[in-house]
């Protein structure tokens, strides 16, 4: 098990997000938190940056997770946030299709 510190953006501190998959760490395209879980609930709506290159981005709400367990943070990639989340439609296709000049 890896354990990967997002820092704030904001500068107030940091999120760790436990993964068996370090390697996927680049294609990063969110983190999710349980909105009940008394540890994170606090950090909705803030910015966390990706370890290596400080790319920032918004910490989700995921009902799915379950809350006070020591993986309730969550590391999400692209098609993850599009099976699971409105994000991905609302955010992830439109930046992909950008970056690679597709319609969306």
């Amino acid at each position: 098990m890896w354990h990967i510190r997002y820092p704030l953006s904001n500068g107030q501190g940091h999120l760790i997000v436990a993964t068996t998959r370090p390697e996927t760490l680049l294609g990063d395209a969110a983190v999710a938190i349980h909105p009940n879980d008394e540890r994170y609930k606090h950090l909705l709506g803030e910015f966390v940056e990706l370890p290596l290159t400080s790319a920032a981005f918004r910490l989700l709400p995921m009902n799915t997770l379950i809350p006070n367990l020591a993986r309730a943070a969550s590391k999400l990639l692209p098609l993850m946030i599009l099976m699971t989340t409105r994000y991905g439609h609302v955010t992830v296709i439109p930046r992909l299709c950008k970056i690679y000049r597709m319609a969306a």
